[in-house]
């Protein structure tokens, strides 16, 4: 049987999955198990990562799909452009933070994958504010 698992990267799967690293039970527990319990237990690992991973995606997705919604709704409601209506979401937001964390405060806050176009876009929308 080949063996994929690794001790030394163990903490950092629990982590993954759990949010925070093995106790001393737990990481007891995974040093008094044989190669093939630890390889069952490094499988299951994985595949509760996999499926939360899944679980984001979908997620993300939904909060993509609300924002636009959001967006043509100002627009419906008198926002003339795409910009001024992502600016009126903006405007809900602490300048302060938004000064500090940019768009990405709204990404975590709303659920957004970071590496979205519409963080681009509110980060776009935030500099012209800066410099208007």
């Amino acid at each position: 049987m080949t063996y994929t698992y690794s001790t030394e990267l163990y903490s950092d799967l629990h982590k993954d999955v759990f949010g925070c690293r093995p106790g001393q039970t737990t990481w007891d527990h995974w040093m008094s198990l044989d190669a093939g319990q630890k390889q069952d237990e490094w499988d299951y690992l994985v595949e509760r990562l996999r499926e939360q991973e899944a679980e984001m995606r979908e997620l993300q997705k939904q909060a993509v799909a609300d924002f636009e919604k959001e967006i043509v709704r100002n627009q419906v409601m008198g926002a003339a452009t795409r910009n001024n209506a992502i600016r009126w979401i903006l405007d809900a937001y602490d300048t302060d933070e938004l000064a500090f964390y940019g768009a990405d405060k709204v990404a975590y806050d709303r659920g957004l994958p970071y590496n979205h176009s519409l963080v681009a876009e509110m980060n776009f929308v935030l500099n012209m504010k800066e410099t208007a």
